[in-house]
């Protein structure tokens, strides 16, 4: 079958996408044939859409979202005027692109990993310039906002926010993210159940594994099945025991010291170090260990960037009020006592606050 340039540029992305123009041959000819004289393609990936366990073929392209099944008449185009925004999702092997219509929600699953981020910020050049009003478009999870920081891509780190969500919405989140991980969830549906119960409001869960508990420092005594949950904020291990119930550790991520994850030959562990106790989860699957104390740390870093920059503010509001002090008469105690709450919330360091507090007195 002769070739032609369009479908020459559909194979072409195809290759940058990191699928095989020969598997998708078909679908690809058939992309190539849609397109309309002044269309141009943006990117393409495939995945399974619409309940349909066979892989399609998705493209974007600079007026709509084209979705390529095995028959080409059965193909479904949606026009980017009636797209909201589109948001994406990495997990372990693969990863998924959520469709935002404006009266309903397509979800695209077992999208080729390495192809998400760039079918997310071709979609956001897309919608930015086919539309007038601003939308956004950003790697996160479709439930709620995502109270996290963007990578120098602009990927921002998934979380959820599970306090807030129904029962049903948490059941799909729960097997959404089981399924990325690769967690059967055989022992711990109990702790997963509990687990709004413990979290805080606003706090975002990014990652949890079941395992065994082997070790909790000081805490209580170890031996049995848990889940391992990492928060925005935390990481809570939940332990449910026959008669006392579900018992959690829960360790801040500012007192984590260290995280570590080794492997064996079918399952590893992961070990927490906070101050002087060490918790060991094991029997986690080995392909799972390394993308959690990944996350784990990355965690760590996000939430310590996020109080140095409260603490920036804290300061510069603190300066701020000194300088106002030399300019009209200012409540000197109510000063004082809103910096001594920026040092107890640990935003101010005793030595900040003194400072603050003598160029307040001293005008």
């Amino acid at each position: 079958m002769s070739s032609s340039p369009r479908f020459d540029d559909c194979q072409t992305h195809a290759s940058r996408a990191g699928l095989s123009p020969g598997k998708h041959q078909k679908k690809l000819r058939a992309l190539s044939e849609l397109l309309q004289r002044s269309e141009r393609l943006l990117s393409v990936t495939a995945g399974t859409a619409q309940g349909n366990l066979r892989e399609n073929l998705i493209a974007l392209t600079s007026e709509r979202l084209l979705i390529l099944k095995d028959n080409p008449k059965d193909a479904v185009s949606i026009n980017l005027d009636r797209i909201t925004r589109i948001n994406g999702k990495k997990g372990i092997s693969t990863g998924r692109i959520d469709v935002f219509l404006r009266d309903s929600k397509l979800t695209i699953s077992f999208v080729h990993r390495e192809s998400v981020e760039a079918f997310i910020q071709s979609s956001g050049n897309a919608l930015k310039e086919g539309n007038d009003v601003s939308r956004s478009t950003r790697l996160s999870p479709d439930v709620g906002p995502a109270n996290s920081a963007k990578t120098d891509s602009g990927v921002a780190q998934e979380g959820v926010p599970i306090v807030s969500l129904t029962e049903e919405e948490r059941a799909t989140e729960y097997r959404r993210m089981a399924m990325e991980i690769g967690d059967d969830r055989l022992f711990t549906r109990g702790e997963l159940k509990h687990l709004p119960t413990v979290m805080m409001p606003g706090e975002l869960l990014i990652w949890f594994g079941s395992g065994v508990l082997e070790s909790t420092g000081k805490e209580w005594n170890s031996g049995g099945g848990a889940l391992i949950v990492l928060t925005d904020r935390r990481v809570l291990i939940l332990d449910k025991r026959f008669l006392a119930g579900i018992q959690t550790i829960a360790i801040d991520l500012d007192r984590v010291n260290s995280v570590t994850g080794d492997t064996g030959l079918l399952l590893g562990n992961i070990k927490i170090q906070d101050g002087g106790d060490e918790r060991k989860v094991g029997s986690i699957q080995n392909k799972a260990v390394r993308p959690f104390v990944t996350r784990i740390q990355e965690a760590i870093e996000a939430r310590k960037q996020m109080l140095h920059e409260q603490q920036a503010r804290a300061i510069a509001a603190a300066s701020s009020l000194s300088a106002t002090s030399t300019q009209a008469p200012v409540d000197i105690a109510s000063q004082l006592e809103r910096l001594a709450d920026l040092m107890d919330r640990g935003i101010l360091t005793p030595e900040e606050f003194a400072e603050q507090k003598a160029k307040l007195l001293n005008g």
